[in-house]
């Protein structure tokens, strides 16, 4: 060993890598314009664009070598209008935190709880054998503020619909809210159709300070 040209216990360099540079740039700039690529059309377009053949497990560790991981996809609405969302803001930023009240109604049955991922031998599906039966559905509509949930939360069996939903607007929440600027005076609620009811109060896009005979005063645009 000693005097040897070359350091005989380095390690020898492997075979060349089978993706490139260059294709695994192709690979990041498609996962950048659309991320649920699965890997089996990844090395599809491979082969296509560069007629290289890489194996799945090649390219995901092609992948996260380049800093990106799989995780569970967050959906965002693509008719989104960038403009009217910061003009929202702008309108959101004139109102203090203890003025506003969030408003959304969810729902939920015996399903909701029911697990939604498994393990199986791999190429073979993952089953459980359970009693199959139709449940039924409970729907929960809140009052949220920076102060926690205001009392009387509304909870029914069923949906929710525009004349349960006016009965509790007007004889729950509107009581337990304020005249503007004091706190409790910014209803905050989206445009559902069920927010649409027939007593005249007025459906807006996004905020709302609703107007009643205590004399809350309307803010928001009407779309009615």
């Amino acid at each position: 060993m000693y005097g040897a040209f070359e350091n005989p216990v380095k390690r020898k360099p492997g075979p060349a890598k089978v993706i490139t540079e260059e294709a695994a740039n192709y690979l990041i700039e498609l996962l950048a314009a659309d991320a649920d690529y699965y890997l089996e059309e990844l090395q599809h377009q491979l082969l296509i664009e560069y007629e290289i053949y890489a194996s799945l497990s090649t390219i995901s560790r092609c992948i996260k070598g380049q800093e990106f991981s799989r995780k569970r996809l967050q959906r965002h609405a693509a008719q989104r209008d960038s403009i009217a969302r910061a003009a929202y803001w702008l309108e959101m930023a004139v109102f203090d935190a203890d003025q506003l009240v969030f408003v959304d109604e969810s729902a939920a049955n015996e399903r909701s709880a029911e697990r939604k991922w498994g393990w199986s031998p791999r190429g073979l599906p993952a089953i459980v054998s359970r009693t199959l039966h139709r449940s039924q559905r409970w729907s929960i509509l809140p009052a949220l503020t920076v102060e926690g949930y205001l009392e009387r939360t509304l909870i029914t069996q069923g949906s929710i619909d525009g004349d349960l939903f006016y009965r509790w607007l007007r004889d729950v929440l509107l009581p337990q809210c304020n005249r503007y600027p004091a706190p409790r005076s910014v209803i905050i609620m989206d445009n559902c159709s069920t927010h649409r009811n027939q007593a005249g109060l007025p459906i807006a896009r996004a905020v709302y300070i609703l107007t009643s005979s205590r004399g809350w005063l309307i803010y928001a645009e009407n779309t009615a």
